[in-house]
């Protein structure tokens, strides 16, 4: 316990009577306009001017200070590949082709996950209709295959 020596890097940082992990961040203050992090190197905590981005409110969620989206939105896809974007704009698309249905754009704040799904869209006899084929999410370095060829199972596979 006491007779064993740590390098500074692997120490944490005390801020405000609590205690941070090497590497973590944190918001100092209540209207998220104060980003900080525990510096491993320094062995201190740094602080700078930040902010949520446009379209996030700074909340508290499970105990924890972050930019969470001011609001939440739903896309469709259904039937004869009928899509409703977040937007609440509809299209058809009844070609085969692949395309993106929804990726995360920017993550100024860092409080949200990699994110994008692609679908791949199959003609079904004629040029007119069409049926998805395969699904495609990446989440995080894992992706995650939904095919009509192999119904029933997820293809899993880690970057």
């Amino acid at each position: 316990m006491g007779d064993k020596c740590e390098p500074a890097s692997s120490c944490g940082c005390e801020h405000q009577g609590r205690f941070y992990r090497p590497g973590e961040q944190f918001w100092a203050d209540e209207r998220c306009q104060v980003r900080c992090r525990c510096d491993h190197a320094l062995g201190m905590v740094v602080c700078e001017e930040a902010q949520c981005g446009a379209t996030e409110m700074c909340q508290m969620v499970d105990g924890v200070r972050d930019c969470f989206p001011a609001s939440e939105s739903v896309c469709v896809v259904s039937g004869n590949l009928h899509h409703k974007t977040f937007d609440g704009v509809r299209y058809q698309l009844s070609r085969g082709c692949v395309y993106r249905l929804v990726a995360l754009q920017s993550n100024a704040s860092r409080s949200l996950l990699p994110l994008e799904v692609t679908v791949e869209n199959t003609p079904r006899g004629s040029s007119q209709t069409s049926y998805t084929k395969t699904v495609t999410l990446h989440l995080n370095g894992t992706t995650l295959v939904f095919s009509v060829t192999q119904p029933g199972k997820i293809r899993v596979s880690e970057c």
